[in-house]
């Protein structure tokens, strides 16, 4: 679990002028979008960004010897990555929490899709309270909104400290699909509204396998924010930068366009 998005700002924002020079710096990418021409711009240039996202760089560029470790291989539920909690991982996804004072968690899958198991729950049942090592875990309160959305507050404790820890989970976005623009964008804004702590704490983005949903989540959030502040945005640039931390984020260029047209 330790194989995460390491954070350049708030909420694991990276700059796109971090671009490494490796052997994709050759890449012309399409000049920077402005905000107001951004939802007609992506028509004219569609295949310009097929292009972009197929130039992408794609498998493993980095270490990643944590994850191969003999005592972590029975923990990984795909090969590659570092997903969502399995039930050998629940006590370390919690240890993770505490360690990083994390108070949100974002859950964009559901616990099964098509009669797969996508993410173990990881929870207890409302008003109910579980053990997971020595971290005590409460849920305290569960509400169901609209747009396919649930919010839980769960009490962590450990010896003698305790936190709110606030999980929003979105069960409307298909695996390998795209979710409504609309349910998406508000389900974001809720997250931001809601965000209660004084302290800069990472947000815990988690899917199944941890890279196409959540890649597409965190690459939307970031650039939010950078539009909002540059005026302009740039995503396979950004998604480059991803995929130096986290291989094959933002899976397919569907995904891409996506994050155009919520942007």
């Amino acid at each position: 679990m330790s194989d995460r998005l390491d954070p350049r700002e708030e909420s694991s924002i990276f700059s796109t002028e971090d671009v490494p020079k490796d052997n994709h710096s050759h890449i012309k990418f399409i000049s920077d979008i402005q905000m107001h021409e951004l939802h007609t711009s992506t028509g004219a240039y569609a295949s310009g960004f097929k292009e972009e996202f197929a130039s992408l760089p794609f498998g493993e560029h980095q270490p990643c010897y944590g994850g191969k470790r003999q005592e972590n291989i029975s923990k990984n539920r795909y090969k590659t990555v570092l997903p969502c909690p399995k039930n050998n991982t629940i006590k370390d996804f919690w240890q993770m929490v505490w360690q990083e004072n994390v108070t949100q968690i974002v859950m964009l899958t559901n616990l099964m899709e098509d009669g797969k198991i996508k993410c173990n729950q990881y929870w207890p049942e409302s008003s109910n309270e579980e053990f997971y090592g020595d971290i005590n875990i409460r849920t305290c309160e569960e509400i169901h909104f609209a747009f396919h959305v649930y919010m839980r507050k769960f009490t962590v404790s450990h010896i003698k400290s305790s936190r709110v820890v606030t999980q929003y989970h979105f069960t409307k976005w298909p695996d390998h699909g795209t979710p409504d623009p609309l349910s998406l964008v508000v389900f974001h804004s809720h997250v931001l509204r809601t965000r209660t702590d004084e302290h800069e704490a990472p947000t815990i983005v988690h899917c199944s396998a941890g890279i196409g949903r959540t890649g597409t989540y965190i690459a939307f959030d970031a650039l939010c924010k950078e539009g909002k502040s540059k005026g302009t945005i740039n995503v396979e640039s950004y998604v480059k930068v991803m995929r130096t931390c986290r291989m094959n984020v933002v899976q397919t260029y569907v995904s891409c366009l996506h994050i155009h047209n919520m942007t």
